[in-house]
C-alpha cells in the first residue's frame, strides 16, 4: 500500500482542491471493477477517496500484481502528463469511490486557472517523486520477488568469441545476475513495477 505521506491531495490548498474536484466526478466502484486497462489511449487520472486500488500487468499468467494504492493516491496521471498508452490495468479491489477528472476538462481547467496549473504540476511532481522512492526501496528490499534470479546456464562452455552463454548475450546474462531480467529474458518483477509508474 502507498505510504499515507503520499496523498496527492496534500498539494493542494482547500480552495484549489475544490477546483479540481468541480472539474471532475466522483464514481462508485465495485470490487474488480476497472478504471484504466494496459493499452488503452489516456482519457483520464483518477484520485482515490476511500478503498483501495491495485495496479496489475495483465499480460503474466496469472496476472502480476504491482501496486496497491489507497485513499490520496493519484492514478493515470502519467499517461496524461506525456500522451502515452496506460501500461498497466488499474483495478478496484474493495468497494471504492474515486475522483475521475477527463484529460480534456482538466486541460481546460488548467489553461484558465493558472494558479492550480500551478498547484496540480507541482502536486504530481512531488506525488511522482516519493513513489519512485517507495518502489525503489521496495526493489532495493525485495518486495518485489526477493532475491535477484541468476542465470540458468545451459551451455558450461559458452561462446569466447561472442562471450555468449546458455543462449544470452553478456549483457543480458548481467542483467539476469542483477535480477533486472528472469531466466526467460522477461523483464523481472522490479523493472515490471518501476515501468508501471507511467499508468
Amino acid at each position: 500500500m502507498i505510504p499515507a505521506e503520499n496523498d496527492f491531495r496534500t498539494g493542494f490548498s482547500t480552495i484549489a482542491w475544490n477546483r479540481l474536484c468541480e472539474v471532475g466526478e466522483r464514481v462508485s466502484l465495485d470490487p474488480g471493477e476497472l478504471v484504466l486497462r494496459r493499452g488503452d489511449p489516456p482519457t483520464a487520472l483518477f484520485v482515490v477517496e476511500s478503498g483501495e486500488m491495485e495496479v496489475v500487468d495483465p499480460r503474466t499468467s496469472p496476472p502480476t500484481v504491482l501496486g496497491h494504492y489507497g485513499q490520496g493516491a493519484v492514478l493515470g496521471e502519467m499517461s496524461y502528463i506525456d500522451g502515452a498508452s496506460v501500461s498497466a490495468d488499474v483495478r478496484a479491489t474493495v468497494a471504492t469511490t474515486v475522483v475521475r477528472i477527463s484529460g480534456i476538462a482538466l486541460a481546460d481547467a488548467l489553461a484558465d486557472q493558472p494558479e492550480l496549473d500551478a498547484a496540480f504540476h507541482g502536486a504530481v511532481a512531488r506525488f511522482l517523486t516519493r513513489r519512485i522512492r517507495h518502489l525503489t526501496s521496495s526493489a532495493v528490499t525485495g518486495a518485489f520477488g526477493g532475491q535477484p534470479r541468476r542465470e540458468q546456464s545451459q551451455t558450461p562452455e559458452g561462446d569466447e568469441e561472442t562471450g555468449e552463454t546458455g543462449g544470452f548475450d553478456r549483457n543480458t546474462r548481467k542483467m539476469l545476475a542483477r535480477g533486472l531480467l528472469d531466466s526467460d529474458g522477461e523483464s523481472s518483477q522490479v523493472v515490471a513495477g518501476l515501468m508501471a509508474l507511467g499508468i
